[in-house]
């Protein structure tokens, strides 16, 4: 019975070794790597999410979606860059309801409406408010990709031991 317990203390203070060294050797770098493939995953599913939108007149906010490293222990997705991106971004993603019409837009939609006859232009020259419906894109990627980005951060981290364990 003696020698089961010391066998198993000296297998979990060899492991707990094993284990420090591996967090050593996960260090900055990788984790910063394991991350940024995950949020890579959640960018790739929110371009999915804005072309099944028809978000993309201009091709805008499919380009503004990027992934980044915040720093070691972290990594971010962004949507938008510039504050008119940004407030586009969001103007789909959460939508807009009665916004009033202000004199600069009805000047615009004159004009869109003399080139256009018979467009919404040509409508909402005349209203007072406007409304965007909610077309969100952004909550339902993070939703539907979190666990291919889980599988992603897990697939690197596995190749990161593997490659110590080959040492």
């Amino acid at each position: 019975m003696t020698s089961l317990i010391r066998t198993r203390a000296v297998g979990v203070i060899g492991l707990r070794k094993k284990f420090a060294d591996m967090a050593k050797r996960i260090g900055g770098a990788e984790r910063a790597e394991m991350c940024l493939r995950g949020a890579k995953v959640i960018a790739d599913e929110t371009r999915r999410h804005i072309k099944r939108q028809d978000l993309i007149d201009t091709w805008a906010l499919y380009n503004s979606v990027n992934h980044f490293k915040v720093n070691q222990w972290s990594a971010g997705v962004s949507v938008g860059a510039g504050n008119e991106a940004k407030d586009y971004a969001a103007t789909h993603e959460y939508g807009l309801e009665n916004q009033p019409i202000t004199p600069r837009q009805r000047a615009y939609f004159r004009w869109r409406c003399s080139n256009e006859p018979g467009s919404v232009f040509c409508t909402l020259m005349h209203r007072d408010t406007y409304t965007i419906p909610k077309r969100p894109y952004f909550r339902p990627a993070i939703r539907q990709g979190r666990k291919d980005a889980h599988q992603a951060m897990v697939d690197y981290l596995l190749s990161v031991l593997k490659e110590y364990e080959e040492r």
